[in-house]
């Protein structure tokens, strides 16, 4: 049995909503500074997350023009949960390890992943994680003058 109210729109309707949701409740945590004529910290996040609560309805709530087709296949579905697992796994070792560590992985792991089948060879798929790690980390600290995540092993590393 197919239900030809669900599709892809509205199933990102509904997840856009629950962001919305989410991320207003956050907004609500934040402190502010009762500052004469600053409208606060909490006025454009509020802008923001209404207009995403809007944009979701109108997804939630448009007619389907088109006939009903499984929103993923299976093979989707697969690459879907591969790709939450790189994240995963990037949130990991950002921690742990920083960027340092979490951004070649995560690299590596994509082209790994989106490369398949397309006969790239392997030391093109490990050069090109360490040498956008590389411009990127040079770009922010010698450029920008920024500091990157560390993680908790490398500050135990340098200190």
């Amino acid at each position: 049995m197919e239900n030809k109210n669900i599709n892809k729109d509205r199933i990102l309707g509904i997840i856009m909503l629950v962001f919305a949701g989410v991320f207003a409740y956050l907004t609500s945590k934040v402190d502010t500074l009762e500052l004469q004529g600053d409208p606060g910290a909490r006025l454009f996040p509020y802008i923001g997350c209404a207009i995403v609560a809007l944009c979701a309805l109108v997804l939630i709530f448009k007619k389907n023009k088109e006939k009903y087709k499984p929103y993923m296949t299976k093979e989707q579905w697969k690459r879907f949960w591969t790709v939450f697992g790189i994240y995963i796994i990037n949130f990991v070792l950002m921690y742990l390890g920083g960027y340092l560590l979490s951004v070649p992985v995560t690299l590596f792991l994509s082209c790994m992943l989106f490369s398949k089948g397309a006969g790239i060879p392997l030391w093109k798929k490990i050069v090109y994680p360490i040498a956008v790690t590389a411009a990127i980390f040079l770009i922010y600290v010698v450029l920008l003058q920024s500091a990157m995540p560390y993680g908790i092993w490398m500050w135990r590393i340098i200190i």
